[in-house]
């Protein structure tokens, strides 16, 4: 289960991690659902996970968020 570590909070699935991103740390991202490689963070413009074929959106978002945004959210 999802945890937020800033937070020390779990959080239940890819849409709840979304929601609380974007309510508590005011980062703005989508989890394309067609696609299983392919987030997108709205504040920094970018795709994230597409060029790691393999690895799912969420563990893509999961690596930016920590790298760019310093929000821990931890499997």
């Amino acid at each position: 289960m999802p945890t937020c570590a800033n937070c020390n909070c779990y959080l239940g699935n890819s849409a709840a991690v979304v929601r609380h991103v974007e309510e508590q740390h005011n980062v703005h991202v989508k989890l394309n659902a067609a696609s299983t490689h392919v987030a997108y963070c709205q504040d920094c413009h970018k795709y994230i996970g597409k060029n790691t074929p393999g690895q799912e959106s969420r563990k893509a978002l999961e690596k930016h968020l920590h790298k760019k945004h310093e929000v821990d959210i931890l499997e």
